[in-house]
């Protein structure tokens, strides 16, 4: 499935053209402020990272929610904390 962010075209497969840079990944917790995180929040940290080393596609997009230890949901007031990551790649 292809998607853009962001000016970052992301695939969730491998895509047979292009030169790989390097494997980028990212984590976003909620912030003090108490916004919600959501996959959009993920897709602007990676599009930020692909273009901060020439990239202009992520590939092997992954995505999903991990759960926190007690004692980040206690400081932080939030259970889970989103990650992603893909191969940075210029076509």
């Amino acid at each position: 499935m292809k998607t853009i962010y962001d000016g970052i075209t992301f695939y969730e497969e491998r895509v047979s053209n292009g030169a790989i840079i390097k494997k980028v990944s990212v984590e976003v917790a909620q912030p003090l402020s108490g916004k919600l995180v959501t996959l959009d929040d993920v897709k602007r940290a990676l599009a930020k990272e692909v273009k901060a080393c020439g990239g202009n596609t992520l590939m092997s997009f992954e995505y999903g929610q991990r759960q926190k230890a007690w004692w980040q949901v206690f400081l932080l007031q939030d259970e889970v904390t989103w990650y992603g990551s893909g191969l940075a790649l210029r076509i």
